[in-house]
């Protein structure tokens, strides 16, 4: 229930979830099983491309490489790994 809601109603990534169930003193392997259980690796990259583009709007920058790095800056602070949210960025 912690890693549905936290990913599906805070929008967190796996990053997150995993230090706030480890702040909770669960185990490494409950904490993968449940990760791999409760989030699908589609519905993750959708989540990313969600955010990025809600991002987007909210943000007023006419330098197109500070707009990216503002984004990046973002997902990064919400748990999603760097490496997927560079590839969906440069995706855009």
């Amino acid at each position: 229930a912690y890693v549905r809601g936290k990913f599906r109603i805070k929008k967190w990534g796996r990053n997150k979830i995993i230090l706030g169930l480890l702040q909770k003193k669960i185990s490494n392997k409950l904490i993968n099983e449940a990760i791999h259980r409760e989030i699908e690796e589609e519905e993750y990259l959708q989540m990313i491309n969600e955010l990025i583009d809600k991002k987007i709007q909210l943000i007023n920058e006419s330098d197109e490489l500070k707009k990216r790095d503002k984004i990046y800056r973002y997902l990064i602070s919400k748990g999603y790994e760097s490496e997927l949210v560079a590839n969906e960025l440069n995706s855009i």
